[in-house]
């Protein structure tokens, strides 16, 4: 996990022995909160080091997560998973497979 805070040069060597980066969209700890824009500048650079070395991990986001987020982080920064919150997309009156569906749309 890589909170916002904290700079890709410091877990770097760890990169090549992981399956999967959870990249932090919020300061974690509080639910609901929006999404740290200077987050997205880590996510391409995180994409980026994976495809110039070579790297096969996997890279989530958690936090902060709405449909512009998604949208651009999927199709702008190699992000291939996110943890949604029930905020957003769940509990909103609509089936599961509905929110799923729209999801994947984006």
């Amino acid at each position: 996990m890589i909170n916002p805070w904290v700079s890709l040069e410091t877990v770097k060597e760890m990169l090549t022995i992981v399956d999967y980066v959870m990249l932090m969209g919020v300061n974690p700890g509080y639910a609901g909160r929006s999404y740290l824009d200077y987050v997205t500048p880590k996510a391409k650079a995180l994409n980026e080091y994976r495809t110039t070395q070579k790297l096969s991990y996997k890279i989530v986001l958690d936090g902060g997560a709405d449909e512009q987020v998604i949208t651009n982080l999927y199709h702008n920064c190699g992000i291939e998973g996110f943890v949604l919150g029930k905020q957003v997309f769940f509990f909103q009156n609509k089936p599961y497979k509905d929110c799923v569906e729209y999801i994947r749309s984006l």
